[in-house]
């Protein structure tokens, strides 16, 4: 090992990086040793933009009852951070939570308004099932004819 004193700069300061982005790598090394010289040598880093966890979460269990039962989305970053951007929650391609008797596919879409993270889609079931009724001699099946 040759002893010396080793430098690194991303684009001019010493500090690595951490942003998305490309970067212009300089090194240097003075030698401590005079059988050896010193060197420099350049090239570039790239840190790509990092794709976020979008996690939707739907009601359980769900019987219609007339109401619309919507469903929620979280999105989060590398070690769990809160990632800014805008959330789009749709049922079957609609706005609208369902509140009718049915399976509905339910997309979260998300929008990064920040430069290190892309845009993402995360996916979710919601079922509405059928209210079962009593029938007139209070028991559920329907025998009575």
């Amino acid at each position: 090992m040759v002893s010396g004193t080793f430098i690194l700069t991303y684009n001019g300061s010493p500090a690595p990086p951490s942003a998305a982005g490309t970067y212009s790598v300089a090194a240097a090394f003075a030698s401590a040793d005079p059988n050896y010289t010193n060197a420099k040598g350049a090239s570039s880093l790239t840190i790509s933009r990092a794709t976020p966890m979008v996690t939707v979460v739907c009601p359980a269990g769900v019987v219609h009852d007339g109401h619309r039962h919507p469903c929620t989305a979280t999105v989060t970053g590398a070690g769990g951070v809160a990632v800014a951007g805008t959330l789009v929650i749709t049922y079957n391609g609609s706005l609208r939570a369902p509140s009718k008797v049915g399976v509905y596919a339910v997309t979260a879409t998300f929008t990064s308004s920040g430069p290190n993270y892309t845009n993402a889609a995360g996916t979710g079931s919601l079922t509405i099932q059928r209210r079962h009724e009593r029938d007139d001699d209070g028991d559920d099946d329907d025998d009575d004819f």
